[in-house]
C-alpha cells in the first residue's frame, strides 16, 4: 500500500482467478471462431501474401 491505497486500486487493474480469466477467454475464442482467419482460411482472392501471377503474352 501507499499513504493506505493499494496499488492495484491506484492503477485501476482488475485482478482476477486465472481459472475465470481462462473461461472468459475460451467463451470469447469460441464466439469469434468463425471470424478467425487461421481456422476459416483465406479466399485466394482476399490475400494479399499471395505470389503475384505473371502474365506472359505471346
Amino acid at each position: 500500500t501507499v499513504g493506505g491505497v493499494s496499488v492495484q486500486a491506484m492503477s485501476g487493474i482488475l485482478i482476477v482467478f486465472v481459472s475465470q480469466a481462462a473461461t472468459e477467454l475460451k467463451t470469447f475464442c469460441l464466439q469469434n471462431a468463425h471470424k478467425d482467419p487461421l481456422l476459416t482460411g483465406v479466399p485466394s482472392s482476399d490475400n494479399p501474401f499471395r505470389p503475384p501471377k505473371s502474365c506472359v503474352l505471346l
